[in-house]
């Protein structure tokens, strides 16, 4: 990759926005609370759309972007995506072909999206690929484009981008994967990624810690939330200037992480609520999940408990609707909220 590259100067100011996001993270809890338990639980609700689906494999993931939810059958070697209207309540079709040859690809990462240009792009080994939605979904032949090539060259220790949040058309907010040479796995930690150059920039030093978090953007850009994906029953804000506004230490929280266990997933932010999806790892039917509902301030509503294991979550205005996606009946559906 040619570093020799034009970057126009509100590329350069947008990027020195996202720079100063979550760089008071280390050592700065900002207002800290300690939730004792979440007890006001409600049965979840959920209305399937399975018949309205193709045959997908069990337990993969969805999101919502707009009035379009895009579904990732990670284990399918055929087409990966299949898009469905919320508001028609219809499938839009199946793309994204599997394999190694010319536009097609395996392996990929949670996808994202440009709701300019509805681009959507996803992760692939060394590369961020790309579709035109709209063109995909009209044609299954459709092949991915490769969008910016992630820069190995002169990097001493490989790292990549997981699990990322769209932010604007050059950057995304996600966890910055370094992989480990004198031991198994890999470390991380908040980063930036560029979209045209295909670099990664860390907020803060590598944890010792080794929490696994996952993040969401609220619509108006103010808020970012970072939840405990592995090893901690933790959530952070941040504003936008990267200022840690308050933590939240849930109820399963132990101040030496837990390895693999499991806390949160699919973090949502709306215009005045926090949805996220919460394992109890210690309770007697694993299977349980509930999903919390939160204000913007991160004080605790209630609790849809579902008794089949949910994977992801995601939030449509337009029909105030929660989709989530499961690992039993229905596998696919929504709450009415």
């Amino acid at each position: 990759m040619t570093t020799n590259r034009y970057i126009s100067p509100a590329l350069i100011a947008a990027a020195a926005i996202i720079m100063g996001l979550l760089t008071g993270c280390a050592g700065n809890d900002g207002s800290v609370v300690h939730i004792g338990k979440r007890d006001n639980i409600i049965p979840a609700q959920i209305v399937s759309i399975d018949d309205r689906l193709p045959a997908l494999h069990d337990g993969i993931a969805l999101q919502v972007f707009g009035d379009t939810m895009v579904i990732k059958d990670i284990l399918s070697t055929d087409l990966i995506f299949t898009a469905y209207d919320v508001v028609a309540d219809s499938c839009l079709g199946s793309f994204g072909m599997f394999g190694s040859g010319p536009g097609e690809m395996t392996n990929l990462d949670t996808p994202f999206f440009d709701p300019a240009s509805r681009q959507l792009y996803a992760l692939e080994q060394w590369r961020i690929v790309g579709f035109d939605l709209d063109s995909a979904v009209a044609d299954p032949g459709y092949k991915a484009y490769t969008k910016v090539r992630i820069d190995t060259v002169g990097v001493a220790i490989p790292e990549i981008p997981k699990g990322p949040v769209y932010i604007n058309d050059s950057t995304i907010i996600a966890s910055r994967v370094v992989f480990n040479f004198d031991r198994p796995g890999y470390s991380e930690n908040a980063g930036v990624f560029d979209l045209n150059t295909g670099l990664m920039r860390s907020f803060e030093e590598l944890p010792a810690d080794e929490i696994k978090c996952a993040y969401a953007v609220s619509p108006d850009g103010e808020q970012i939330v970072e939840v405990g994906r592995r090893n901690a029953d933790r959530i952070r804000f941040f504003d936008r200037k990267g200022n840690v506004t308050k933590t939240i230490y849930g109820p399963k929280y132990e101040s030496e992480p837990l390895i693999s266990k499991f806390y949160y997933s699919s973090p949502v932010v709306t215009d005045d609520r926090i949805y996220v999806i919460y394992y109890d790892r210690d309770a007697s039917d694993q299977r349980v999940s509930d999903i919390i509902e939160m204000d913007r301030d991160g004080r605790y509503i209630r609790s849809f408990r579902s008794y089949d294991r949910l994977i992801s979550l995601g939030y449509n205005k337009t029909t105030n609707r929660l989709y989530v996606s499961s690992k039993g009946e229905p596998q696919f559906g929504y709450i009415q909220l």
